[in-house]
């Protein structure tokens, strides 16, 4: 009987024991799926001039002609937190009239080792300065030209950017699940290709310029986007897109193309780029280059 009871004691303890680790791996897949599944376009703050996305981060430095339309530069932390990220991670770079913010989301162990050799290695002669606001914490640490450049972390998200303001309506916004993707920003996405080591969103507004520097008169609806597949290496960058006859009448083909490159000259990469267009079913297929052969 003291067997008995002795073998049936082993019995439970052993299944506790499996129960406990099946539950424990299940809610660390979870959580990695919790964190994989954030989209990031959700919580763009409104009215961005241009969304990058990078797909393979360890590609990055490829781009790092990079520009914004006031002709700042990316900031250089960006691109040291993207070298520690993993292949897969997805992350955006957005562009705003006040400022570039910076958005990924991941994993604890991931987000350790940015810390460690991002963050933490780029600002070692600085003490960080916190607080909170919406239930989340702020760091933020000092850098050249009297700026501050910070950040928060909230369940597997990190937002980036040396604009308090920014950062902060990120912040709201998400904490209030304000995630509201706007219309032409989603359907715009659609139209890119994940395969791609990158992808450019820009705002048709910004043509308005070039347009104009060229006196001609073509209308850009409110809120049309158009969705750009990047390539590259050190030597040359690509660009390709489709311009829609719905929106490009055939015969000013020439002119949007155009100013279209001129534009993109000013995000892509400080050199000229020489473009080709093919005539597609659905319209004309753009490709751009700044080293055609």
């Amino acid at each position: 009987m003291k067997e008995y009871k002795k073998e049936l004691i082993i019995c439970i303890v052993a299944l506790a024991t499996t129960g406990w680790i099946i539950w424990f791996f299940n809610r660390s897949l979870q959580s990695e799926k919790e964190f994989k599944e954030i989209d990031l376009y959700s919580i763009v703050v409104p009215h961005p001039v241009c969304i990058f996305q990078i797909n393979r981060p360890i590609q990055f430095k490829e781009f790092a002609g990079l520009k914004q339309v006031t002709k700042n530069p990316i900031p250089e932390i960006f691109t040291t937190l993207l070298s520690h990220q993993s292949k897969e991670q997805v992350s955006l770079i957005t562009f705003h009239p006040e400022g570039v913010l910076f958005y990924t989301a991941s994993s604890i162990k991931q987000r350790k080792e940015m810390l460690k050799n991002s963050i933490q290695t780029y600002f070692t002669s600085y003490t960080p300065q916190t607080y909170e606001k919406y239930g989340i914490e702020f760091i933020f640490y000092p850098d050249i030209e009297n700026r501050f450049w910070g950040y928060f972390i909230s369940e597997g998200l990190l937002v980036a950017g040396y604009n308090r303001k920014l950062l902060e309506a990120v912040a709201e916004q998400y904490r209030n699940k304000q995630n509201i993707i706007p219309e032409y920003i989603d359907s715009t996405r659609l139209t890119i290709s994940k395969t791609s080591p990158a992808n450019l969103l820009l705002n048709g507004e910004l043509l308005e310029v070039s347009f104009y520097q060229k006196q001609d008169t073509i209308s850009i609806p409110e809120n049309y986007w158009i969705g750009c597949d990047l390539s590259g290496n050190e030597q040359n960058n690509s660009i390709s897109t489709l311009f829609s006859y719905s929106f490009v009448p055939e015969h000013r083909i020439d002119t949007f193309a155009f100013c279209f490159t001129k534009e993109i000259e000013k995000f892509i990469s400080p050199l000229k780029i020489e473009y080709q267009l093919q005539k597609e079913e659905d319209g004309y297929f753009y490709t751009g280059s700044t080293n055609p052969s």
